[in-house]
């Protein structure tokens, strides 16, 4: 709400202002959701054709062996430790 000390041009800009924030920050929360939404599927994709076919799922681990660097996420797909040295 606007004081009445305010012009009408003033809180209008500042409202408008304030539904465009909003509307910015909707659409970065929606395109966050979309692109995790992918990754999941994505992942779906890749782990059902890793399941159902020996080459593909040798040639996406030798990929994820130069890929992964965090010992938790290679731990996961049964990589050995990275050298610490």
């Amino acid at each position: 709400r606007c004081s009445r000390d305010w012009s009408s041009d003033v809180c209008s800009s500042d409202l408008k202002q304030a539904a465009e924030a909003r509307e910015k920050a909707r659409k970065k929360e929606q395109d966050r959701k979309d692109d995790t939404r992918i990754k999941i599927l994505l992942g779906s994709y890749l782990k059902k054709k890793m399941d159902s076919n020996p080459d593909f799922n040798s040639q996406i681990l030798d990929e994820l062996e130069n890929y992964l660097t965090a010992e938790r996420d290679r731990k996961l797909f049964g990589l050995s430790p990275l050298d610490q040295g």
